[in-house]
């Protein structure tokens, strides 16, 4: 266990410490060496019935409020965790009233296996270090392009851009609220 610390803290030092025309070029080369898996069809606009209706109600049946501020700012902290070790297209997602297994989705963009791996570290350091909070699940990278971190009311999607746009989450979820996150963001980032 101390070794995987090591070694996840060696990559974290090391993404840190490369310039962002540096972090591009790896991305670049990465993705131009990266196999594809299947070629992206044609999503529809929407994917659930526009007739369908969901009332999001505690146990006691009262309507969930639109925010959880305590929630919305241990979102925003994973977030910021994450463009500490140079993840691109950071969004914060407000999914309260169009999800019924979490409240909140941050949704990050890597563009490798060691920087995943920073990634995955860096969020699980804050949130057990800030917040007390563990996974529900242990995280290990494995082989996939797209990891999960799951605090039951809050998601982290770590994802490579080819999976990010094969699945579109933001559109998926479009009636998420964006939540303003407290650093620069590249243009695009956001919902449609």
């Amino acid at each position: 266990r101390a070794e995987e610390l090591d070694e996840g803290e060696a990559e974290l030092k090391m993404y840190e410490a490369l310039t962002d025309d540096e972090l591009l070029s790896i991305a670049d080369e990465a993705e131009a060496n990266a196999p594809t898996w299947r070629e992206a069809e044609d999503i529809a606009d929407s994917r659930l019935n526009s007739d369908m209706e969901f009332l999001f109600q505690d146990l006691q049946g009262n309507p969930l409020p639109p925010r959880d501020a305590e929630l919305e700012a241990f979102a925003v902290s994973l977030a910021t965790a994450a463009d500490d070790v140079k993840a691109q297209k950071i969004g914060v997602y407000n999914v309260m009233q169009c999800c019924s297994w979490c409240s909140y989705m941050v949704i990050v963009s890597v563009f490798s296996r060691p920087q995943l791996g920073a990634v995955i570290a860096r969020v699980q350091k804050r949130a057990a270090e800030e917040h007390g909070r563990e996974p529900l699940v242990d995280a290990k990278p494995g082989r996939s392009e797209w990891e999960v971190l799951d605090y039951g009311d809050v998601v982290v999607h770590i994802m490579s851009p080819r999976q990010r746009d094969f699945y579109d989450l933001e559109s998926f979820y479009q009636e998420g609220e964006e939540v303003p996150l407290p650093f620069p963001q590249q243009v695009g980032s956001g919902l449609p």
